[in-house]
């Protein structure tokens, strides 16, 4: 059983990765968020003890025929090791703005998105809990057993840990 594949040093990682903090505030609309450095924070520690690496690129930007302050894009993430095996994941991202700004807000929450999405990554609060939002901010720890990820080589190689 290969265990330095870069899907197995991925499950490693993600199973080192803890909850993301939200230390960005919208004094505007009075709300907590998780920038890219809350991101950063959890993942890179993971990703650079398995010895991987990540690149991303906006793969398409189109802007909305009807609203010219508003750009739809593709992201495409890799993930990939010093042996040159790779891991490619897209998203999509949307950013409305007025000013110069709707290309960025749309390539950062395509980023975040994908990260969320790609190391399986929760926040540090519940916004759907009873009583509004919780800012609690000590990352949760992971669970002591990663969940199933459908490919029995990974789950086997998980399963030890």
């Amino acid at each position: 059983m290969a265990t330095n594949t870069v899907l197995a040093k991925l499950g490693r990682a993600q199973a080192a990765m803890g909850a993301v903090a939200k230390s960005g505030e919208n004094a505007h609309h009075h709300y907590a968020y998780a920038n890219m450095g809350d991101y950063d924070k959890v993942i890179r520690p993971a990703l650079e003890a398995e010895g991987l690496h990540l690149f991303e690129s906006v793969t398409s930007l189109t802007p909305d025929e009807r609203n010219p302050n508003r750009v739809f894009l593709e992201l495409t993430m890799t993930i990939f090791d010093d042996t040159g095996e790779s891991v490619t994941m897209n998203a999509v991202g949307e950013g409305i703005d007025a000013q110069d700004k709707a290309v960025y807000k749309a390539t950062t929450g395509a980023r975040k998105y994908l990260r969320a999405l790609a190391f399986n990554l929760i926040t540090t609060d519940d916004p759907e809990k009873d009583g509004g939002q919780s800012n609690d901010s000590k990352p949760a720890k992971p669970s002591d057993k990663p969940a199933p990820t459908g490919d029995a080589e990974l789950d086997s190689i998980l399963g030890g840990m």
